[in-house]
């Protein structure tokens, strides 16, 4: 299909402030546990703090009784990972002694050189096994956690988002640490934002070594103050998001944070697959068109469900996001509207779109004659450019 051709799609935009953001919280599940406040991590002692293995609103969790193992055990379901006995009841009830606590500014900068190989190049499975176990760490459903536990995966993804050492980095979910540690020992500074409060002490402990290289940032991705967070730039944001937040999250950091020049993100798969896909495509959609206003997006690997503890119940992929100006010149918030209105009904027209957004048929058939798009093509079938030209001859009405 020939691309609009008419000048006038191309005024110079009317930035509104907040569109895609009010979206995007309106798309955000409620989370049990999920607070406005963030918090920079010094010590357990700080204010606001959670105690170890307490979820807010549930509760204190469960020490866990034993260790993972790598797969599905007698039969079960993928979604939940065995649970072996490794060392008898005795010791699975056996209390752990309290340790010290730890500020992220107690190792000198000069750590991250004396920093042993395993801390540089990732946590080992093992090493996740017994940060887990000596903190009681159980993961919340309801918080889509599902913890990164292959430090080989966790090293790949690093390399993917071009971290050199010196690099800004951002991390949304951060867990148990394993990505965390592999930015670090590559040498990035990394800002660790982690949503649930009683992941905190085990995070402490996983990159106490890299000292100040790494800032935990104790809140909600969705409400942190990106411009007080975030110091200088630019910044990439490297993440194993949380299943349940991932579009929003992705949504906010490209409307509000544009010193966030990359993005890699590991996302269950049909989301990812709706992140980078392209007009035909069967996963197509709006979520496509508004990442492809900001970005260039692909999928760069698939992962396998067995990299995470708990497995989830789909693959994941990895999407790279690059940054670069929006490739047309239109009202933002009318142009996000002409792409919801038309994929409510994305098996209807987009002659009936347009009716849908008020026009009459007579004007409806000459903003798409104007654009060179049939009256019964389909949304799914249009990019970015055609959606711009209809916008503006709508507002030209």
């Amino acid at each position: 299909m020939p691309s609009p051709g008419s000048s006038s799609c191309h005024r110079r935009p009317r930035w509104p402030a907040n569109s895609l953001l009010t979206e995007a919280r309106q798309a955000e599940p409620s989370s049990p546990g999920r607070d406005t406040k963030l918090r920079l991590v010094g010590s357990p002692s700080s204010p606001g703090s959670t105690a170890p293995g307490t979820v807010p609103g549930r509760g204190p969790r469960p020490p866990p009784s034993s260790i993972w193992s790598l797969g599905p055990a007698d039969g079960g379901s993928l979604s939940e990972w065995a649970i072996v006995d490794g060392s008898g009841p005795e010791e699975a009830s056996r209390s752990v002694p309290p340790r010290s606590p730890r500020s992220r500014h107690s190792a000198p900068a000069s750590s991250r050189s004396s920093s042993s190989a395993t801390e540089a190049s990732g946590l080992t499975i093992s090493q996740l096994r017994d940060l887990a176990r000596r903190h009681g760490v159980r993961p919340v459903k309801a918080l889509g956690q599902h913890f990164l536990v292959e430090p080989t995966l966790a090293r790949r993804i690093v390399e993917l988002a071009g971290v050199k050492r010196g690099d800004q980095v951002v991390e949304i979910g951060a867990g148990l640490g394993s990505l965390t540690v592999a930015l670090a020992g590559a040498g990035a500074e990394v800002a660790a934002v982690e949503l649930d409060r009683s992941l905190v002490p085990a995070l402490e402990e996983a990159v106490g070594a890299f000292g100040s290289h790494v800032r935990i940032l104790a809140g909600d991705a969705l409400r942190i103050d990106w411009a007080v967070s975030l110091e200088g730039g630019p910044w990439k944001l490297v993440a194993n998001l949380p299943y349940n937040v991932a579009v929003p999250v992705v949504m906010r950091i490209l409307q509000d944070e544009p010193r966030v020049e990359r993005l890699l993100v590991m996302v269950q798969r049909e989301v990812g697959e709706r992140l980078a896909a392209s007009p035909g495509e069967e996963a197509f959609g709006a979520v496509s068109l508004r990442v492809a206003y900001w970005t260039v997006a692909k999928v760069v690997r698939r992962v396998p469900r067995t990299v995470f503890w708990p497995q989830p119940n789909v693959d994941s992929v990895l999407v790279m996001m690059d940054r670069r100006p929006p490739p047309v010149q239109v009202d933002r918030a009318a142009l996000f509207e002409t792409i919801e209105v038309a994929f409510s009904q994305r098996r209807k027209s987009m002659r009936g779109a347009l009716m849908r957004l008020g026009l009459d048929a007579e004007r409806a058939a000459a903003v798409l004659a104007g654009c060179r798009i049939d009256p019964l093509e389909r949304p799914e079938r249009l990019g970015l450019e055609a959606f711009a030209c209809l916008t503006e001859g709508r507002l030209a009405t």
